[in-house]
């Protein structure tokens, strides 16, 4: 091993459960945001927040995993999250139906040229790059 290998590596931090449940319980009951949590602990890592997260909130482990996801209780009832959708989704195929009109007019100006004005617009199949 080298010299340059040792001074790259990484210290590795070990927590206990309670802990990080803890954490996790902290960020989710009362919102304090991650980056705030791992400098009030010195929790080391990216994303060691979030992997508890995973590994406490969502598993049968934990009396949390029966709160309801909070994306659903902030956007209201179950039929205007619906309702929001279905507009979302209206507003979408009217927007595709308009880019695929825009990409037919340019076709159509492109074969005019190419007939008309005699202009090789298009790529030949195979030529080289």
């Amino acid at each position: 091993m080298s010299a340059n290998s040792r001074t790259n590596r990484v210290e590795v931090s070990f927590y206990s459960d309670e802990f990080k449940r803890m954490v996790v319980r902290e960020h989710l009951e009362y919102g304090t945001p991650k980056d705030q949590l791992k400098a009030k602990y010195g929790i080391k890592g990216k994303s060691a927040i979030l992997n508890w997260m995973r590994k406490f909130a969502y598993t049968n482990e934990s009396p949390m995993s029966k709160q309801k996801p909070q994306h659903v209780t902030a956007a209201g009832s179950e039929s205007e999250e619906i309702a929001r959708l279905k507009a979302e989704n209206e507003r979408l195929l009217q927007a595709l139906a308009h880019e695929q009109l825009h990409v037919q007019v340019l076709n159509t100006m492109i074969d005019i040229a190419e007939r008309e004005l005699k202009i090789p617009v298009r790529k030949k199949p195979g030529a080289k790059q």
